[in-house]
């Protein structure tokens, strides 16, 4: 029994110093390990694959919801061209996209496939990303209207895509012909709408681009009694017009449908009125530009033929006339339609009146 001992102690040592190593073998890995998941974790923290990245914004977790609503709430066309309605939708999983005609409730595409005869309408999915373009190839003013963008979940959720097809036109103010007195402040403007952006309004005159002009491009934001606009163009030239984006405002710029000559305008031509104001509403989603040109104090050299020039509208002429003395108070008469008497028209109606005088005298 004796003869056993130091036998059995040498085992259970053994034993132990087993039990150590594989203890510290364990340990040892789940140090590894750990690094491993912390090393992950950071690498993630720093750049993601752009797949990952796209499964992250996609998760499951969450259901499909439209995303910058407001910002395509609104389409335009003009007519005869293609007309582009889009809506944004995050975390669509399995579910489909589908475009409704409001008016008759008539499906228009499911997913990328058109289940109307009208095969103007294409449904298209740039890229498999979130956004949902339906295309209108030749689009006409009867296709105007509310437009929904509707996915399948249950109940379904959509949003509604207004559109407006215009005809693009062009006016000039504050008139096709212009009398203005020397040295007073010259002020033309010529409004473009229905031409989507950029319309690249300028005036010319000649062949010559006249410098020294505003551009502004835009669109109608809220329908009130005053139009606000977005802006989305402000370009001031000293020899030649181009536009250049601005940065997007928080607010809208205010522009308004009435545009008034500065009052230190003389025109001599009772005809040209210092304000011309639009009594029609302005619809929503329409394109504006403007380009204003502005001289201090005109001058007869100024004198000419303008022309308004844009990408979407023909020509647009405006005659201006400065005028210095006798010139100024005989524009005036001639438009006023007032002839002017010659002098022996001055003597002669006394003397026609004095002889039917007599003759009325001899006969009584």
């Amino acid at each position: 029994m004796w003869t056993r001992l130091p036998h059995l102690r040498l085992l259970h040592l053994l034993l132990h110093k087993r039990v150590v190593f594989l203890l510290f073998i364990v340990l040892l890995l789940l140090l590894l390990l750990a690094q491993e998941g912390h090393g992950d974790i950071s690498g993630s923290r720093r750049e993601l694959p752009a797949h990952k990245r796209q499964s992250v914004q996609y998760s499951t977790l969450v259901g499909p919801s439209f995303l910058n609503v407001s910002a395509h709430a609104h389409a335009h066309a003009r007519t005869g061209h293609t007309a582009y309605l889009t809506c944004v939708v995050r975390n669509l999983h399995n579910y489909t996209v589908s475009w409704v005609r409001a008016r008759d409730i008539h499906l228009l595409t499911a997913g990328e496939t058109t289940y109307t005869s009208d095969h103007r309408f294409v449904a298209v999915n740039p890229g498999g990303g979130p956004k949902w373009v339906l295309r209108l190839h030749h689009a006409h003013p009867k296709d105007a209207g509310t437009y929904l963008c509707q996915v399948s979940v249950t109940p379904p959720i959509s949003t509604s895509v207004n559109l407006l097809v215009t005809e693009a036109s062009a006016r000039v103010f504050p008139g096709p012909e212009v009398f203005l007195k020397a040295s007073s402040r010259l002020v033309l403007v010529c409004e473009v709408r229905g031409c989507p952006y950029p319309a690249h309004p300028t005036w010319q005159r000649g062949n010559k681009v006249e410098g020294g002009t505003q551009v502004e491009e835009g669109h109608v934001t809220a329908s009130t009694s005053t139009p606000a606009y977005e802006e989305t163009t402000t370009t001031t030239t000293s020899t030649t017009t181009t536009t250049t984006p601005l940065a997007a405002h928080n607010t809208t710029t205010t522009f308004t449908t009435t545009t008034v000559i500065p009052s230190t305008t003389t025109t001599a031509a009772p005809t040209t009125t210092a304000t011309t104001t639009t009594t029609t509403p302005t619809p929503i989603g329409l394109p504006i530009a403007r380009v204003t040109l502005v001289r201090p104090k005109a001058k007869v050299a100024h004198s000419g033929v303008y022309t308004c020039m844009n990408s979407c509208t023909p020509p647009v002429n405006l005659t201006l006339h400065v005028l210095i003395g006798d010139e100024e108070t005989a524009a005036m008469q001639h438009l006023s339609g007032s002839p002017r008497l010659s002098p022996p028209s001055c003597w002669l109606l006394p003397v026609l009146a004095a002889m039917t005088s007599l003759l009325q005298l001899m006969t009584s």
